[in-house]
């Protein structure tokens, strides 16, 4: 019966999840309509979701000291540790991780996990790939300099946009109506 139960709550936690995702992305999106400076950023659900991992396998660690086990070994606590290192950069990340995207000028700016930040020129990117995984940017400058943005990124299209706008070469599947949403906003 607990499996059961287990088994409907999971997939509607994860529906509710992704419905807070795809209804801030939107709020993103109408914000940025029209807009010269748009920001690029990770979902805050991130954020949630990152501080319950931290804090239930920190308190799942506490308890573990707290109350030895002869089962829960060392490796148990290295488990635990490694999740909530996990939590803690995926909230760092959803913080921290943005794209600053100028729609009058010829670069963007792109501030990474530990804060550093550094500007990309579209002159500079010689490809942009699209998959249902990942939208990755890579630029000539550098050995091996890409920017890698999590499908779940906000207002990513605008980026796309310009990178077309500016000659890039733009590697996705497209859709039958996007022509149209683009010529929308502007660009």
């Amino acid at each position: 019966m607990d499996k059961i139960i287990i088994g409907a709550v999971i997939p509607i936690i994860v529906t509710a999840i992704f419905t807070a995702i795809a209804s801030g992305n939107e709020k993103e999106r109408l914000k940025n309509e029209g807009a010269s400076h748009v920001l690029l950023r990770m979902p805050r659900a991130y954020v949630w979701i990152g501080g319950i991992c931290a804090a239930f396998f920190t308190a799942a660690l506490v308890l573990m000291l707290v109350f030895p086990i002869d089962e829960a070994n060392l490796a148990a606590g290295i488990v635990f540790g490694v999740f909530v290192l996990i939590g803690f950069l995926l909230m760092t990340a959803a913080l921290v991780w943005r794209i600053d995207l100028y729609i009058d000028r010829d670069y963007f700016t792109v501030r990474g996990i530990f804060g550093k930040y550094r500007q990309v020129r579209y002159a500079d990117c010689k490809s942009c790939e699209v998959t249902q995984y990942e939208t990755v940017v890579k630029c000539h400058k550098g050995k091996g300099r890409r920017v890698s943005i999590d499908p779940y990124v906000a207002n990513t299209r605008y980026l796309i946009a310009m990178l077309e706008k500016h000659g890039v070469p733009v590697d996705r599947p497209r859709l039958p109506d996007e022509e149209n949403n683009l010529n929308n906003i502007g660009l």
